[in-house]
C-alpha cells in the first residue's frame, strides 16, 4: 500500500522546476501524493503535475519548454 502525503510546494522562480526531481525521487519511492499545495512556481509545477501525474514526462515536456523559442524571452533563465 502507498504511502499518502501531502505535497508543499515553495516558491522560487525557476529554482521551482526543481521540485520535478523531488516529486520523482518521491514517486519512486512508493509515496502517493493525495493533495497538492503550492506558492509560486510551486503552484505551478504542483497543477502540472496534479494535471498530468507522469512526472517524467512533465519533465521532458518542461526541458522542450526551456529549449523552444519561446523561452526566449526569458533570457536570465534560459540554460
Amino acid at each position: 500500500m502507498p504511502k499518502r502525503i501531502t505535497l508543499a510546494l515553495g516558491g522560487g522562480g525557476a529554482r521551482g522546476l526543481a521540485h520535478l526531481g523531488v516529486i520523482e525521487v518521491l514517486v519512486d519511492a512508493g509515496y502517493a501524493v493525495e493533495r497538492i499545495v503550492g506558492v509560486s512556481m510551486g503552484s505551478l509545477v504542483g497543477a502540472a503535475f496534479a494535471f498530468d501525474p507522469d512526472v517524467r514526462r512533465l519533465q521532458q515536456r518542461t526541458a522542450a519548454y526551456i529549449r523552444s523559442t519561446r523561452f526566449e524571452r526569458f533570457p536570465p533563465f534560459r540554460p
